[in-house]
């Protein structure tokens, strides 16, 4: 939606490349070579997929994943200047939203070091909360990664709850505080998978029609706690 798609250009990514990684990539390919937000992270150390690694690598991997969660955004935004700059990427109306949000803290703030500091938390911290909840959403060790063995039944819908973890956040259990963790946590991110264009707050609406279908396909729906 526009709302979304100015809420990420909010952060220090692109909505335009957010369509091609997450909606085209990772929602059609999802935990699979196809899959960019799995893909991409090879060789470079984290390694989601189902291949040998070395006890250094076993033991490295998890603190290295909470420091890339941290940095992704600062170097995705400058990976954007430079494609801007010396590639052929245009610089569009929202690339300056990021920039324009240090501007008010540096006038805010007349410290130009103390607004570079708070914009850089602020950012690293939007993007650990983003990236983090992603692996705990798609790379539990139950779930299938590119290597496992498939199931016989190759249907989409299928896959996507093979590679998908999934956390109540209903009202029935939250109250009023539902909607809120629904928007921070990935809650009904199934659902989301399916109907990726319906807003987080309405998907439990369609949670009847979910558990209707899994019946029929001999399928269950189960939630998980964090």
């Amino acid at each position: 939606t526009l709302e979304e798609s100015f809420i990420s250009d909010l952060s220090l990514t692109s909505s335009r490349d957010w369509r091609v990684s997450h909606a085209l990539s990772h929602h059609l390919h999802t935990n699979t070579y196809q899959d960019m937000e799995v893909s991409a992270f090879e060789p470079y150390g984290l390694s989601f997929l189902p291949v040998e690694k070395n006890s250094f690598m076993k033991v490295i991997q998890h603190g290295y994943a909470h420091l890339a969660c941290i940095v992704i955004y600062p170097i995705e935004f400058v990976k954007r200047v430079y494609l801007i700059l010396f590639e052929d990427h245009k610089l569009l109306p929202e690339n300056l939203l990021a920039p324009l949000q240090l501007a008010f803290l540096w006038l805010m703030t007349q410290d130009l070091a103390l607004s570079v500091k708070l914009w850089l938390i602020i950012h690293a911290v939007c993007g650990y909360m983003l990236v983090i909840q992603f692996s705990w959403t798609h790379h539990h060790p139950e779930l299938y990664h590119a290597g496992d063995k498939p199931r016989v039944n190759r249907d989409w819908g299928l896959h996507i709850m093979d590679t998908t973890l999934d956390f109540d956040r209903t009202k029935g259990t939250w109250g009023a505080l539902s909607t809120p963790l629904q928007l921070v946590t990935f809650g009904h991110h199934i659902l989301h998978h399916y109907f990726p264009t319906v807003d987080t707050s309405k998907l439990e609406y369609l949670c009847p029609a979910l558990y209707e279908t899994c019946e029929e396909m001999g399928e269950s729906y189960p939630f998980h706690s964090v």
